[in-house]
């Protein structure tokens, strides 16, 4: 079993973020984010059209992370907000948690974590950039 997490994000976008029911974007519209509101996240998923989604943290709705290229628009909608402090967590898989040199995949790795060891997260948890770095020493 995975825990699950969430991180504040950032409403960026001038027109407010739609915050939908459902992944896609066809789903109802439940409601708008103001320009510099605060979102809590608990999930990111790419919808059927590829876009990466975000689930609020209340379960009220999905946002789009990124504005949608087909509307002729590119840029943030909801950013990540940098953590404010060092996160300890427990690894939870049963497999572990591999630790790398660099936050690419490709970097040779540093050693496996077995399950139930304690990590500082010492940057933000990562919405697919390098963002992740882990101190295994603790």
């Amino acid at each position: 079993m995975i825990r699950q997490y969430s991180v504040l994000r950032n409403c960026l976008f001038t027109d407010g973020a739609l915050v939908r029911t459902g992944l896609e974007l066809s789903s109802p519209l439940r409601y708008t984010l103001a320009l510099h509101a605060l979102v809590e996240i608990s999930e990111r998923r790419l919808n059927d059209q590829g876009l990466a989604r975000l689930r609020t943290a209340d379960g009220r709705g999905w946002l789009s992370e990124q504005l949608n290229p087909l509307s002729g628009h590119r840029g943030p909608i909801a950013t990540l907000l940098p953590m404010p402090t060092v996160l300890k967590v427990k690894v939870a898989i049963q497999e572990g948690a591999l630790v790398r040199q660099t936050c690419e995949l490709s970097s040779p790795s540093i050693r496996l974590v077995p399950r139930g060891e304690e990590l500082l997260v010492v940057r933000g948890l990562g919405s697919g950039r390098c963002s992740q770095h882990v101190d295994s020493s603790y």
